[in-house]
C-alpha cells in the first residue's frame, strides 16, 4: 500500500495514467472503433465519448492530408511557423 501526500500522489497517479492509457490496436480493431463510434455518434449525437473516439482514431490521417495539401499550394509553401522574439513588439 502506498501512502502519499497531496501533490506527490497526484503526480504519481498522473504518471501511471499517461504511461498506461494508450492501447495499441491492429487494423481490424481500429476499423471497428471508427465504424462503431461513427454509427453510434450518428444515432445519438449526445454521446461525447463516441465523438471523441472517432476524432482520435481519424484525426491523424486527416491532419496529414491537410498538411500535404497546404504544402502543395503556393500559399501554404510560404507559411512559416510562429516564433517568439525577445524584443518588444
Amino acid at each position: 500500500m502506498f501512502v502519499m501526500v497531496g501533490d506527490l500522489k497526484e503526480k504519481w497517479v498522473a504518471a501511471i495514467m499517461i504511461g498506461g492509457a494508450r492501447v495499441r490496436l491492429n487494423r481490424w480493431q481500429h476499423a471497428a472503433v471508427v465504424v462503431g463510434s461513427a454509427v453510434g455518434a450518428l444515432l445519438d449525437p449526445r454521446r461525447a465519448d463516441l465523438i471523441a473516439a472517432l476524432g482520435e482514431t481519424t484525426g491523424k490521417p486527416a491532419f496529414e492530408r491537410v498538411v500535404q495539401r497546404m504544402k502543395s499550394s503556393p500559399e501554404g509553401r510560404i507559411f512559416s511557423w510562429p516564433y517568439c522574439r525577445s524584443n518588444p513588439v
